[in-house]
C-alpha cells in the first residue's frame, strides 16, 4: 500500500487549484488583442471563417471569446448613431447582444451540426444599391452620423439556399463589432394602412330628351 504524505497531498491540491484558477482566468479573459483581425472585408471573412472552424470543432470557449469581442460598448454605439440615440436604444442593444456572451455560440454549433454549414459570405452593404439592401440596412444607413462601411455576414452551405445571417458589422478600435438587429428598432414602424370604405356613388338623375331632369 502506498502512503501519501500530507505535504504531497497539499502540494497536489495547490497545483490543482492553481490549474483551476488559471483555466477560469483563461475563460473569463478575452485573449483577442486589438488588430488581430484587420479592417478589410477580407479580414472580416477570416474572422468568421475562424468562427465557423471553432463551431465545427465545438470549441465553445474559443467561440464565445470571438463572439463576445463583437459586442459594442455604449461609446462605440454612440460613434455610429449619436449619443442621444445610443443612450435611448442601449437597453435594447444589450438585450440583442446578450446572446453573444454564450447562447449564440451554442446556437451556432447546433445549427452547423444540423444543416452542415461549411462556408462564409461577407457583403459590404453601404455600397449596394437600394434595391439590394434590406429594409433594416436602409434604416441603419439613415441612422449613421457619418459614412461608415457596414457589412453583413452569412454562414451558408455550398449549393443550398439555407443560411444564418448576421447583420450590422463595423470595425471599431481594432475589433469587428455588430449592432445585431438594432436596425429594426431605430425608426418607428410605418403606419398600418387601414382599408378604405367603398364610396357609394349615386347614379345621375334620369333625363328627358330635352335635358330636363326627371325628379321622382
Amino acid at each position: 500500500m502506498f502512503k501519501t504524505s500530507r505535504r504531497t497531498f497539499g502540494l497536489g491540491l495547490v497545483v490543482a487549484l492553481a490549474s483551476t484558477v488559471s483555466c477560469s482566468k483563461l475563460f473569463l479573459e478575452n485573449p483577442l488583442e486589438p488588430g488581430v483581425y484587420g479592417s478589410s472585408e477580407k479580414e472580416l471573412l477570416r474572422l468568421w471563417t475562424d468562427v465557423l472552424t471553432a463551431a465545427k470543432r465545438d470549441d465553445r470557449q474559443r467561440l464565445v471569446e470571438m463572439m463576445a469581442s463583437m459586442k459594442m460598448s455604449l461609446e462605440e454605439l454612440a460613434m455610429l448613431i449619436g449619443q442621444d440615440k445610443a443612450r435611448r436604444f442601449w437597453p435594447r442593444y444589450e438585450l440583442l447582444a446578450k446572446p453573444l456572451l454564450g447562447p449564440a455560440a451554442a446556437e451556432l454549433v447546433a445549427s452547423i451540426y444540423e444543416h452542415h454549414y461549411d462556408d462564409v459570405e461577407v457583403t459590404r452593404v453601404d455600397t449596394l444599391s437600394a434595391e439590394k439592401q434590406s429594409d433594416t440596412e436602409k434604416v441603419i444607413q439613415r441612422a449613421l452620423v457619418q459614412p461608415t462601411p457596414v457589412y453583413r455576414v452569412r454562414i451558408v452551405r455550398k449549393g443550398h439556399p439555407y443560411a444564418i445571417r448576421y447583420d450590422f458589422f463595423v470595425y471599431q478600435h481594432g475589433f469587428w463589432k455588430t449592432g445585431r438587429e438594432l436596425g429594426k428598432f431605430l425608426e418607428p414602424p410605418p403606419p398600418l394602412n387601414s382599408p378604405e370604405l367603398p364610396v357609394k356613388i349615386a347614379p345621375p338623375p334620369a333625363q328627358r330628351d330635352g335635358g330636363t331632369p326627371i325628379v321622382n
